[in-house]
């Protein structure tokens, strides 16, 4: 599904009843464990969600609720990491997981990264939902792509296996976590968590 969303990043008025529809289409995928296997890390506030193809951002954080990074892992060795907006904002509802600078993962991503022409890219911290992904530009995604949702921007195949990716991902938040300056509460996260 390539979207609203040309290769330019140009984007097209959405009709609500057509994001509703997709949205709607997109929860039942990722509600259908058997389509999209998770695996919670409660202790890193990390969720690994392996949807069929790239969802809407609603129905994404969907299955999100009580977590703050996102790992999504699309077939075809296609990933993005996100810092959810809940590490971004003052969080009442429940404790939320420390934002952790995702720039030195983002080197030892390049490291190991074999595709001809690209480079993993990591935004700021401070950025509202920082993004972790493979991009064919240094200048990243258009701001119109990397706002929206997955499933109207690119996402690159990348030469690390999905089994390392992850460990990757673990491994490095475990480890910053652990040296964070932050006081870090692991969510308990349920149908009924916001964010």
């Amino acid at each position: 599904r390539k979207g609203n969303y040309d290769s330019q990043g140009q984007g097209e008025d959405v009709d609500g009843e057509v994001e509703f529809k997709q949205v709607a289409e997109d929860y039942n995928i990722l509600s259908d464990k058997s389509l999209t296997p998770s695996d919670l890390h409660p202790e890193l506030g990390l969720v690994i969600l392996r949807p069929p193809c790239p969802v809407h951002y609603y129905a994404l954080f969907s299955q999100t609720r009580g977590f703050d990074y996102v790992l999504a892992m699309y077939p075809g060795q296609r990933y993005e990491l996100e810092c959810k907006y809940t590490g971004y904002i003052d969080l009442h509802s429940r404790p939320s997981t420390p934002r952790i600078d995702l720039t030195p993962l983002t080197r030892c991503l390049n490291e190991r990264e074999t595709t001809p022409g690209a480079a993993w890219i990591s935004n700021r911290l401070t950025d509202s939902g920082p993004l972790l992904r493979l991009e064919a530009s240094a200048q990243g995604l258009p701001k119109l792509q990397r706002y929206g949702h997955p499933c109207h921007r690119p996402i690159l195949t990348s030469s690390i296996p999905e089994g390392e990716m992850a460990a990757l991902v673990k491994s490095f938040l475990a480890f910053a976590l652990l040296h964070s300056s932050h006081p870090h509460t692991t969510p308990a996260p349920t149908a009924n968590t916001e964010g």
